[in-house]
């Protein structure tokens, strides 16, 4: 790897470090762990630099950077045999920082596990959230996505970086079921499929999309209202005839429409609910069951 200008500039940066906070073994450990990111295609030599010097002067000026927890979320746009098209610069990298406090709140709450509540956890107004949306509005608008673009890049980004995992008691290990709320999932990067849900369903409602909740015996996905131009399984809820194009979040490359086989025999036999997503000034519309013929495939 040739040596850059940015290359010296890091290392009398570390050598600071190292007579700043007295830990030789720190010093060469964060070069290394520079080195290699550079040299294996990790992130950019520039994030990585900033990084540094913001950590270099956080121990110089006593301001701890324990206050926040940073993460990075790495996706693509859906691409795949079938789906036709493959925008450029379509793998996305970004990186968020969090309030560890905060995130020790609402880890610490109390949960609702009743799945007709779960929809509570959507509409709950947490700044990192709304930050990640704003991220990903401008993301759209710098590369002219359509509305239904950017449902799908939203699919991928909580399909492709939030990894499936049951929830299990820390104390027994058996597993149990409960709601995270979205700086949860984010922050832990992991979650099961009411997270993954949840966390899809109040990016898209903070950018004005019309979304539900699909509340199966053994399963909870995404409900995702328009798109009528666009192929798919829908359900319709009985009360006010919305319909909802059926969308899973739990694994990378399910389009919005695409029912997962082991889900579908719920469907059509009508053992499923929709919870439609409400501001919490509206008015909130009961659950509604399905019949079999809530479900269409166009």
């Amino acid at each position: 790897m040739t040596l850059t200008f940015s290359t010296f500039v890091l290392l009398f940066i570390m050598v600071l470090l190292t007579l700043a906070i007295g830990s030789t073994v720190l010093g060469v450990a964060a070069f290394a762990g520079w080195w290699l990111a550079a040299r294996w295609g990790g992130q950019s030599t520039r994030r990585l630099f900033g990084r540094t010097v913001e950590y270099f002067f956080s121990q110089l000026w006593g301001r701890s950077p324990a206050a926040q927890i940073w993460k990075g979320y790495t996706w693509e746009f859906p691409t795949r045999p079938g789906f036709g098209r493959r925008m450029p610069g379509s793998r996305f990298f970004m990186e968020l920082p969090f309030n560890q406090q905060r995130y020790l709140e609402y880890h610490q709450r109390p949960r609702e596990l009743n799945p007709q509540e779960f929809d509570t956890y959507v509409t709950v107004s947490i700044p990192e959230v709304e930050a990640l949306t704003t991220q990903l509005r401008q993301l759209a608008q710098a590369h002219h996505y359509s509305a239904y673009d950017q449902l799908c890049n939203i699919l991928a980004f909580v399909q492709q970086t939030i990894c499936y995992t049951d929830d299990l008691s820390p104390l027994t290990g058996k597993l149990i079921e409960y709601p995270k709320y979205p700086l949860e999932t984010l922050v832990e990067k992991k979650g099961d499929c009411e997270d993954q849900s949840i966390l899809a369903a109040a990016l898209l409602a903070a950018l004005d999309y019309k979304v539900a909740l699909l509340i199966l015996p053994v399963h909870v996905a995404l409900g995702v209202a328009g798109f009528d131009d666009k192929p798919g399984s829908r359900v319709i809820h009985p009360a006010t005839g919305v319909r909802y194009l059926y969308t899973e979040t739990t694994a990378p490359n399910w389009l919005p429409g695409e029912v997962p086989p082991q889900f579908r025999s719920y469907l059509a036999s009508g053992q499923f609910e929709i919870l439609p997503v409400v501001a919490t000034n509206e008015p909130r519309p009961q659950p509604a069951e399905l019949d079999p013929k809530g479900l269409q495939d166009l």
